[in-house]
């Protein structure tokens, strides 16, 4: 099973291949501020060993409504050849195991780069001869990760509907 998309005039390849669950294990970790219970993260482990070459690949997501057992019968799905989910081959049900698939697809600016730009803002800010308050210069600088972070947002849910079209129909 081959599929591809094309984003921005470049084409990248969706692909499958058949694995076995090897391990799947539900946790909770506590935050590393405090060690309350309702600041606890979910967490899953999961092992997908590959049928052809007994390769193993192992993953700690978030994400908590992973459906899958040990000895399950799955397809990894590959995107530019990294595994971003896999297929159950019973039920078709599929799982994502990033939400980053602008970085997947090499989209978008690191953030070391919008820490230097914040880095840049700040020092300009402060260098300026007006009088502005320090609230304002603050809040300026909290604007820019936030903007990026939105737009990030955003393009990585367009990037997934369009995902999810060829992987529903795969």
């Amino acid at each position: 099973m081959n599929n591809s998309i094309q984003i921005h005039n470049q084409i990248f390849e969706i692909d499958y291949h058949p694995a076995t669950v090897v391990q799947s294990d539900k946790y909770e970790e506590s935050s590393f501020i405090t060690n309350n219970s309702w600041s606890h993260t979910p967490k899953h482990d999961l092992a997908f060993r590959l049928k052809n070459t007994d390769q193993e690949f192992f993953f700690t997501t978030e994400y908590s409504a992973i459906r899958a057992y040990v000895g399950q019968e799955v397809h990894l799905i590959t995107l530019n050849k990294k595994i971003i989910g896999f297929l159950n081959t019973k039920s078709n049900d599929y799982y994502y195991l990033t939400n980053k698939f602008a970085r997947i697809l090499g989209f978008g600016v690191s953030w070391k780069w919008i820490l230097l730009i914040e880095i840049l803002l700040g020092i300009a800010l402060f260098s300026t001869k007006e009088y502005s308050p320090r609230s304002t210069i603050i809040l300026a600088l909290f604007i820019v990760p936030a903007i990026y972070w939105i737009l990030m947002r955003i393009y990585n849910l367009y990037l997934e509907k369009k995902i999810d079209k060829v992987v529903s129909n795969g």
